[in-house]
């Protein structure tokens, strides 16, 4: 599916996007989805435009082959109830400002105990360095007066390339990844993030093909502590010590 995503919102969406209503137990695999908009660096005029949005689903394996060029790529999360229990298989996210969303879409959503397996998260190197608000995973709360998402574990991710702000920008608990590919020329950027009654703790990044050092960032008035970069024989030097434990 070729999207203009200049005038459509959400190309794709999975689910109900209604308070209270939720879609459960189904098998999908979402078509190949293209903005055509975008044809310069940058994501103006769309960068809060979706693919595919994984709207209050459970218990459902869901396939993300291919999503291209969007503000938000991929986005999963429960308005006014879960999206819990999935297991979301990702094909490639490139291009998109921010290549895979997880998120709360209410304040009494929540978006917890998802299995993501695989995913090529990648940018091109037209849109520069380090780019401002322009991360591979974002994991966030619905706004500064709630907990972000947990418990969610990603299967050997590949999240690579030195275009992002951050390869990770988390805001949340217990979420893992578990073998991934962080090959980059420089730092391994990562965002830790707690709004202030809330705790971004136990995160996890366990071995995997890592070849820079971290650099972490923590931000917020709430407690950052206890996120853990563990068995990183490569690159596994953490730049800012603070969020290790």
């Amino acid at each position: 599916i070729n999207v203009d995503a200049r005038s459509v919102t959400t190309a794709v969406r999975v689910g109900p996007n209604s308070v209270g209503n939720y879609l459960f137990n189904v098998d999908l695999k979402l078509p190949k989805l293209t903005n055509t908009a975008k044809t310069t660096a940058g994501w103006s005029g769309f960068a809060s435009a979706v693919g595919a949005e994984i709207a209050n689903v459970y218990q459902s394996r869901i396939t993300a082959p291919y999503i291209y060029n969007f503000g938000i790529g991929l986005t999963c999360g429960g308005y006014g109830t879960g999206c819990v229990y999935n297991t979301i298989e990702i094909g490639v996210l490139w291009g998109n400002k921010v290549n895979l969303e997880l998120s709360a879409k209410t304040a009494t959503g929540w978006c917890n105990e998802n299995l993501f397996i695989n995913g090529r998260f990648s940018h091109s190197v037209s849109e520069g360095t380090h780019v401002s608000g322009c991360y591979h995973i974002f994991i966030h709360g619905y706004d500064d007066t709630d907990g972000g998402p947990n418990n969610n574990v990603f299967l050997k991710p590949s999240i690579e390339g030195d275009q992002p702000q951050y390869l990770l920008n988390i805001w949340g608990e217990f979420n893992k990844f578990v073998n991934p590919r962080m090959e980059v020329v420089g730092d391994v950027y990562l965002y830790f993030y707690a709004p202030s009654g809330f705790a971004t703790q136990g995160n996890c990044i366990d071995s995997g093909y890592i070849t820079q050092p971290f650099n972490v960032t923590n931000a917020g008035s709430g407690s950052v502590q206890g996120n853990f970069l563990v068995n990183n024989h490569k690159g596994g030097e953490v730049r800012d010590r603070k969020s290790t434990r």
